[in-house]
């Protein structure tokens, strides 16, 4: 096995780990619906969107794998129980996993 994929064979595992993970619906701007697994992460310390300084704020992310939700838009949307997140922006994208800000 290659190193990508050892990287990504850990992934399915903890993805899966219902320990850790959150079963979600996935909706982009385009209403297509896909199931995936998230992190869901509350109170991470934030830079605000267009300040480019010592602010910070609190809020929410969700992590989840590339191969599932692509490259989200600001306005897709996670259904997790009866909860509906919503992206705003996306924070880290390493084409396996994309964390992105999202309000609830």
């Amino acid at each position: 096995m290659t190193f990508k994929e050892d990287i990504a064979s850990d992934l399915n595992v903890f993805f899966n780990d219902d320990e850790f993970a959150y079963s979600a619906i996935y909706t982009d701007t385009e209403l297509n619906e896909t199931e995936c697994s998230v992190f869901l992460d509350h109170d991470v310390i934030l830079q605000p969107d267009s300040y480019d300084a010592q602010v910070v704020e609190s809020g929410s992310t969700i992590t989840a794998k590339y191969s599932d939700v692509g490259e989200p838009k600001a306005g897709s949307t996670f259904l997790i129980g009866s909860t509906t997140y919503t992206v705003h922006r996306i924070t880290e994208n390493n084409r396996e996993l994309v964390t992105m800000v999202v309000t609830d």
